[in-house]
C-alpha cells in the first residue's frame, strides 16, 4: 500500500511538472493594434504578467490583449 502511495505521487509530481515547463506560444496586441509574439514556460505566466524562455520580463497594461497558445509538438 505504501509502494502504491509513493508510486502515485511520483507520477502526479511527473505530471504536473511535465505540465508546468511546456512551451507556450503568448501573443500580445497593444491598443494600437500592434501585435508582439513571445514564447514562455507555462509556469512563468503569471496573471497579466510573464517571463520568456529568453529571460525577458513582459508586464501587460490593461488595454493589452493577451492570446495564450499551446505548443502541441
Amino acid at each position: 500500500l505504501l509502494g502504491l502511495v509513493i508510486a502515485i505521487s511520483a507520477l502526479v509530481f511527473v505530471l504536473h511538472w511535465q505540465d508546468q515547463h511546456q512551451v507556450i506560444d503568448i501573443q500580445v496586441t497593444n491598443s494600437q493594434g500592434d501585435t508582439l509574439k513571445y514564447q514562455a514556460y507555462k509556469k512563468a505566466v503569471e496573471g497579466r504578467r510573464f517571463t520568456t524562455i529568453d529571460g525577458i520580463s513582459v508586464d501587460l497594461a490593461d488595454s493589452d490583449r493577451i492570446e495564450i497558445l499551446e505548443n502541441k509538438d
